[in-house]
């Protein structure tokens, strides 16, 4: 079944290549492996400086974000230097995704700020006794 997968996957990226050197040429062709490899580069090499943050959001409890914001950001980047059109727009929706998942410190700026915008007036209530 694996193999069969890879036998498609293999046919569509081929044709995906033929009729993208088709419609813009051979040089565009190189030109976009070239820079979405760069890009990919670019991508895996900025989740180096992530790794301290991350590390401190599992502790927190933030596994959640921290796969759907950081092993889904390494895979689109390792898709992105791979060469061939499929992979690279597949990579690059991973990257673009992962970009929607919040951390927890924008999670908590959000609930502040929530907080400081209600009307909440605090009241003492002091009875008397007769």
């Amino acid at each position: 079944m694996k193999l069969l997968f890879a036998v498609i996957y293999f046919f569509v990226e081929m044709f995906c290549i033929v009729e993208f050197a088709d419609e813009f040429g051979i040089l565009v062709l190189f030109l976009e492996i070239i820079v979405s490899a760069i890009l990919g580069f670019g991508v895996m090499f900025g989740q180096y400086s992530m790794l301290p943050m991350a590390y401190s959001e599992i502790l927190n409890g933030g596994i959640r974000n921290f796969i759907g914001r950081n092993i889904l950001r390494l895979i689109g980047a390792i898709l992105l230097i791979i060469p061939g059109i499929l992979c690279d727009i597949i990579g690059l929706s991973f990257v673009v995704v992962s970009l929607f998942f919040i951390t927890k410190e924008q999670n908590c700026r959000n609930q502040q700020t929530k907080y400081e915008d209600s009307n909440i007036i605090d009241v003492e209530i002091i009875e008397d006794k007769k």
